[in-house]
């Protein structure tokens, strides 16, 4: 099984007409304007429909994308050109169903756009780290999945994970290229909800005495816009509150400049 899956800020789609003798009958579902919602374009291979434990690893991974990303719903999309190792009509059709169900079982809404039809579609991407995922999924194999969070791809190939990196470094390193500072945490929302040390990167920016402009963003807005831009301009006034502590002279422990630490009595 091979899955596409985009965070969409809007989708909708429309069947056209009939791409395969097997085609469902049209309903409800002939047509969908969705909002918020996590699109799962996917693709049933040969196999796939004989191995419970695909659709059971399928559902565990739309689940835990879904949660992250703060969609308020799912819909599962038959797309037959992620693989050329397609399963047989009846078989996909039942896959697909089963995905469905299992989803709907958990108490999330979801939709299911038609088998077997050309459609039209329209999409449109949050664009956040989270926004578009794949996962391959083979009989009796874990799932093989990338980087939670942001990752760094280096000009020698290698990728590290953004929390494996010195954020100090970093601004130290930028400095004089710096005029905009974008505070995001790793996981793309407000900061100080995720694992991003910026307690160190405004201590870097303090040493270099940054006068630019600084910005936050969350991706989606969690709970809600408000909470979110409030929750992340206070926690970075508390981080700037206490660096500035640190680097003066009342707190010498190695987090000060060097002139501001006190000889040893």
């Amino acid at each position: 099984m091979r899955i596409l899956l985009i965070h969409a800020k809007t989708f909708e789609y429309e069947a056209k007409e009939k791409a395969l003798d097997a085609a469902e009958e049209l309903g409800e579902n002939k047509a969908g304007k969705f909002q918020n919602v996590l699109v799962v374009f996917l693709t049933v291979e040969k196999g796939d429909g004989s191995s419970p434990d695909v659709v059971e690893k399928a559902v565990s991974d739309i689940l835990d994308v879904y949660g992250k990303v703060g969609a308020s719903g799912i819909v599962v999309y038959p797309y037959a050109h992620l693989s050329s190792n397609l399963a047989p009509p009846e078989e996909a059709k039942r896959v697909l169903v089963q995905v469905a169900e299992k989803i709907s079982e958990k108490g999330v809404q979801v939709s299911r756009a038609p088998f077997g039809w050309y459609k039209r579609f329209v999409i449109d991407c949050y664009g956040h780290p989270l926004s578009e995922l794949s996962r391959s999924i083979l009989p009796g194999v874990e799932p093989k999945r990338g980087y939670a969070d942001f990752a760094v791809m280096f000009p020698d190939g290698r990728i590290v994970n953004i929390e494996e990196l010195d954020p100090y470094e970093a601004v130290m390193d930028a400095h004089p290229l710096l005029w905009h500072m974008h505070f995001r945490d790793s996981n793309s929302l407000t900061p100080g909800y995720g694992k991003i040390d910026f307690k160190t990167v405004i201590r870097a920016i303090k040493k270099i005495n940054y006068s630019g402009y600084c910005t936050i963003e969350s991706s989606p807005m969690v709970p809600d816009a408000d909470t979110a831009a409030r929750d992340g301009i206070e926690y970075l006034k508390l981080l700037e509150r206490i660096v500035d502590y640190q680097l003066s002279p009342e707190f010498p422990n190695g987090y000060a400049l060097p002139s501001a630490i006190k000889p040893a009595r």
